[in-house]
């Protein structure tokens, strides 16, 4: 009899994914804690944070050092990056996008995304992530090897009315077993 083990009914959940990771998050600061731009600025991208390179927070590089907080994973595993950007819009329609770019600003892993748009992007809260891809073909992490490299998080305001603005942004690691 299905789903009956000796005399006793059991249920069991199905897993919808074979993907299965554990995750390290890292703050990403903005500059000047936070940043909101008004309309009118539409075609105005402002750097407003920026992932560090081998010198990151405390010396330590983000994902260069072998004890860094984001380690290279063990043989067998592999990773993927995530950007989570949070903020808000005051009264108005403000609505914004965002991007990450290599430190030349030449190659995009986030091409422009929509962070807030619709009714959400009206007097609200918002938390957006998105996976972040390569540079040309580069994955985040060999782009951060380097001594001087960054990637620089920019957006630009593209509402009609109001403010758009980002008071924190979260770098995650997933390691996929």
């Amino acid at each position: 009899m299905s789903g009956i083990i000796g005399g006793v009914g059991s249920k069991s959940s199905l897993i919808k994914t074979d993907k299965h990771y554990r995750s390290v998050f890292a703050d990403i600061f903005p500059n000047h804690n936070g940043v909101g731009i008004q309309t009118g600025t539409q075609n105005l991208w402002v750097n407003f944070a920026s992932i560090q390179g081998a010198y990151g927070s405390y010396g330590r590089s983000l994902c260069h050092d072998p004890d860094g907080l984001m380690p290279i994973p063990p043989s067998g595993f592999s990773e993927a990056f995530y950007i989570t950007v949070i903020g808000g819009t005051g009264s108005g329609s403000g609505i914004g996008q965002f991007k990450l770019l290599d430190s030349t600003n030449t190659y995009e892993a986030i091409s422009p995304t929509y962070y807030a748009d619709g009714y959400y992007a009206y007097g609200a809260q918002f938390a957006k992530t998105v996976k972040v891809g390569t540079f040309n073909g580069i994955a985040l992490r060999d782009k951060l090897t380097a001594n001087t490299s960054y990637c620089p998080l920019w957006y630009r305001n593209t509402g009609s009315t109001g403010y758009a603005g980002i008071t924190r942004v979260i770098l995650e690691q997933r390691i996929y077993l």
